[in-house]
């Protein structure tokens, strides 16, 4: 015994007995030839990070962590935060023998919990959140709001509330969109029970004092709802919208998407009264967007081809139900190749589903469809107007598209909007050679739904049948974040109209001046101006596209202009601060003219202006932001989970939408 002691001494593999005597090796490769190679590894990997040594540990079972041990907390959390809310996975995601049996594998020490435990926690996380957006608003000198109601699968109402503003961040502007509110909406749906709601949660979040707006669609109910909360001065209540409707026409046999009645809402009578601007008010303002999808709704009534596009609808509902069309289809086209299926309330989704059918060539499209679908073979006619109605509508979906973001400006994209696609309409009525009752139709609905803007421009109506007493859209607000993006400036202007520049010139040197409470004579002085020069409108042909769509706003180019030295006695002045803006704003690249890192800035150079451009440029142009919210709802809330209590909803979305924009 004793003289095969003498071989191992503790470094090595133990022998007590003759039988276990090995010829003497090099102590490390006995080691790891007893215990294999892998466990072996594993062991020195053990003894790299300061574990213990003891072998044993390495082959008795593990304990699972404590309640409270920091690694099991943040395991349930990352399930919770990551897989729950983030991926909107089940409530009951921890109870599935699959998913204990996957986390058996990846950690065997956790302890698996319950959905109660998510549950729990998923309402601690709103609470925390709650507290975080009670801070971060807390930062903001001025805020918006835009607001919707929403019903669930199980006809259950919510009232959304997002809130938007500008503010400071690792030493650059941002635009911050967050989830105000989604709570239960108990009652009829009201205008003074939406009123009620919407000043209770303003009231308790604390932003009340720093409201300024609030953007709602054209739904009657809302309307009456912010007269009431936010009541206007200086309104016309006999103003009253004279346009009738044309009769609908149901001659042309079974209707296409676009046909559908829920696809264009209009809920009143009239889409928005004439609004003033009151120095210090809160305002309601109309949703840009869905007043854009309402003029597209009323020139396609009046274009009446319907039938041309049902002819895509069904090549698109064909193919995502016919096998052997598909397979004919990939071979033609290739595997990605294919045509959307249109959403019967977003027509800018009826754009894009006519616009893949385009892409694909009339020839090619027919050679496929004639083998067993001839029905929906395209005629010389019907494609020339599918080509021309793409042309008409490539604006208006360029415009639809542009204002419904929620980290970049869109209120200073109106008015250049409406202008650009007016003059658009024009064109193509007189160019057009099918579709000239859309395109006629298109401009008079334009200057009727946003007939504000046009007033204030004294462009023509185009309208003298129709009687128009109230200006949609006639809020200065538009004109002025405009004029403040150095992208537009006054290149949307009409050309050579200087009594207009004046005017927008004054009207935007008066509003800085009620914002930096500067006296309003010294703020109106515009004598002694600089004379900027104008830049010229240029046709932008780089990188056109097999089938080219008419830009929405085709003044922006790459020019430079040299900056024009402003008198230095002038700059203290808000009239010279709006010189100087002019100039350092049009001697900058239009690559280059990024909104929120110019005002960024130039904030202390042009701080007069500053606090105007802070209040106007953080105005959503519509309600796309809460109805966003509403679409992570519904994913949430999928069919099979339609048991979720009230609460749970409410919590799950307020996390799942903040965490989207940074809350953690």
């Amino acid at each position: 015994m004793d003289k095969y002691r003498s071989y191992q001494t503790g470094r090595g593999y133990l022998a007590d007995t003759e039988n276990d005597w090995f010829p003497r090796i090099p102590r490390i490769p006995r080691y790891r030839n007893r215990i294999g190679s892998k466990s072996y590894q594993k062991y020195m990997n053990q003894k790299k990070i300061g574990m213990s040594d003891n072998i044993l540990n390495h082959f008795t079972p593990l304990a699972k962590y404590l309640a409270n041990h920091i690694q099991q907390s943040k395991i349930t959390t990352s399930i919770m935060e990551e897989l729950v809310i983030g991926c909107a996975m089940p409530l009951s995601l921890p109870d599935s023998p699959d998913f204990r049996k996957f986390m058996a594998i990846t950690n065997s020490k956790w302890d698996p919990v319950s959905w109660k435990t998510i549950t729990s926690g998923i309402s601690k996380k709103a609470v925390d959140l709650h507290s975080q957006l009670d801070e971060l608003l807390k930062g903001f000198t001025t805020v918006s709001a835009t607001a919707d109601i929403w019903s669930d699968r199980t006809v259950r109402g919510f009232f959304g509330i997002t809130v938007h503003g500008l503010s400071k961040e690792k030493d650059q502007l941002c635009l911050k969109s967050y989830l105000l509110s989604c709570e239960k909406f108990k009652g009829s749906h009201t205008g003074q029970h939406i009123a009620d709601l919407f000043e209770e949660v303003c009231v308790k979040r604390g932003i009340l004092n720093k409201l300024n707006y609030i953007v709602t669609d054209n739904a009657s109910n809302m309307r009456k709802a912010f007269n009431v909360c936010f009541p206007q001065t200086d309104s016309d209540e006999d103003g009253k919208y004279t346009y009738q409707p044309a009769p609908e026409d149901t001659s042309l046999g079974p209707a296409a998407d676009v046909d559908d009645p829920e696809m264009w809402p209009d809920n009143e009578a009239v889409v928005q009264e004439a609004i003033e601007l009151v120095p210090g008010g809160k305002e309601r303002l109309s949703c840009f967007t869905h007043s854009l999808q309402l003029t597209v709704g009323d020139g396609l009534k009046e274009a009446k081809i319907s039938q041309t596009i049902s002819k895509c609808s069904q090549i698109s509902k064909t193919l995502h139900t016919s096998t052997k069309l598909k397979e004919a289809f990939e071979k033609a086209f290739g595997n990605k190749a294919s045509v959307p299926v249109s959403n019967a309330t977003r027509w800018n989704s009826t754009f894009r589903q006519v616009l893949a059918v385009i892409k694909l060539g009339r020839e090619k499209l027919n050679e496929v469809l004639a083998v067993e679908h001839n029905n929906l073979v395209m005629s010389v006619r019907e494609w020339g107007q599918l080509k021309e109605l793409v042309t008409i509508f490539g604006p208006f979906a360029q415009a639809t598209d542009q204002t419904q973001g929620d980290k970049v400006v869109t209120s200073s994209m109106v008015a250049p909007s409406v202008v650009g696609l007016h003059k658009h309409a024009v064109v193509m009525n007189n160019a057009g050679r099918y579709l000239k009752k859309l395109s006629a139709a298109l401009r008079d609905s334009l200057a009727r739904r946003f007939a504000g803007i046009f007033d204030y421009m004294h462009m023509e109506l185009h309208m003298e049948d129709i009687a128009v007493t109230n200006k949609p859209f006639g809020h200065e607000l538009y004109i002025i974040a405009a004029v403040l993006d150095p992208r537009h400036l006054t290149q949307w202007l009409p050309e050579d109209d200087e009594e207009l520049e004046l005017k927008i010139r004054r009207q935007v040197i008066d509003a800085a001046g009620r914002e930096y409470k500067e006296p309003l004579e010294a703020a109106a002085d515009v004598t002694n101006e600089v004379n900027v020069p104008v830049v010229a409108d240029v046709e932008d042909a780089a990188g056109e596209p097999v089938f080219k769509l008419p830009r929405l706003f085709d003044y922006q180019q790459e020019e430079n202009i040299p900056v024009t030295t402003s008198n230095p006695n002038t700059v203290l002045t808000i009239s010279g601060q709006f010189t100087m803006y002019l100039e350092l704003a049009r001697s900058t690249p239009m690559a280059a003219r990024n909104l929120l890192v110019f005002w960024h800035r130039k904030r202390e150079i042009l701080f007069k202006l500053y606090p105007l451009a802070q209040k106007v440029l953080s105005v959503p142009a519509g309600s796309a932001a809460v109805e966003r919210i509403f679409s992570h709802g519904g994913i949430l809330m999928r069919p099979h989970r339609a048991s979720m209590s009230d609460a749970v909803l409410e919590n799950l979305i307020f996390c799942k939408c903040n965490k989207l924009q940074g809350l953690v």
